[in-house]
């Protein structure tokens, strides 16, 4: 066979000239194609923001990928930052109408007080997912990602998580890290009346449940159980639960420093 051609590579060769034919061809081919093509081809960008308002929305990829006859992969390629599309799929992007929703919305506010108290009052996430009957993103959106309003069946799933969990106290030791960081305050710091008000302050600010944690703390060490344990119960340190046991770091330890010094 003569050397020089792809033919030649194809077969196997590796010599420079017949590599090098390959390579020309392959150039050539990409040529071809991009002339053909290039018609047919749409910026993707206004299509892209059309799609993130359906998502926006709360519409899965699946349910936008149905609405306008294309794969849910298709979307999460636009969605991603693709440069181009078919003019084809643009025009299946135009054809998607809005689908009315007969959901109402009702401010989140009130829901999302709610959830924030129970994972304060030291409840798992997923113990207040199960008793809202809600999936799980969405009340990980309300605890972290709040939009200002959400559909009814949504706020009633948080009611019905606080009604179930309120009265209680959990034992999540990352719950009780996850609402001090947040400085999220349990059920007990609200009048329940004051939830769904936005002004509306809590009964007891940081330091009150500061001082309930401390009560806590005293109370168990009081029954004979251990720092380490009470530290997993309440979401605190082991060395938080010692210095308040020992005095050091107990309610108003601050202002005897102060005074002190």
């Amino acid at each position: 066979m003569t050397h020089g051609r792809r033919a030649c590579y194809m077969n196997g060769c590796q010599l420079p000239e017949c590599v090098a034919a390959h390579t020309r061809y392959c150039k050539e081919y990409e040529l071809r194609t991009a002339s053909r093509t290039r018609g047919l081809l749409v910026d993707a960008g206004p299509y892209r923001e059309r799609l993130q308002r359906y998502r926006d929305a709360d519409w899965s990829l699946t349910r936008i990928a149905t609405a306008c006859g294309l794969s849910a992969a298709a979307v999460l390629g636009i969605l991603g930052g693709q440069a181009h599309i078919l003019a084809a799929t643009a025009d299946a992007i135009d054809a998607l109408t809005p689908v009315p929703d007969p959901r109402p919305h009702v401010p989140s506010l009130g829901s999302v007080r709610r959830l924030r108290a129970l994972v304060a009052a030291l409840h798992p996430v997923h113990g207040i997912v199960t008793a809202s009957g809600l999936g799980g993103s969405t009340v990980r959106k309300l605890l972290h990602h709040p939009r200002p309003t959400i559909y009814v069946p949504t706020a009633d799933g948080a009611h019905r998580a606080y009604q179930a969990l309120a009265d209680k106290t959990g034992t999540s030791a990352r719950s009780g890290r996850l609402a001090a960081a947040n400085g999220w305050l349990p059920p007990w710091a609200w009048h329940d009346d004051d939830l769904d008000t936005p002004d509306a302050e809590p009964v007891l600010g940081k330091h009150a449940a500061a001082r309930e944690t401390a009560a806590e703390v005293r109370h168990l060490a009081s029954s004979g159980i251990s720092p380490e344990e009470i530290a997993e119960r309440t979401g605190q340190s082991v060395k938080y639960v010692r210095g308040q046991l020992d005095g050091s770091r107990a309610p108003g330890w601050r202002e005897r420093q102060a005074a002190a010094s």
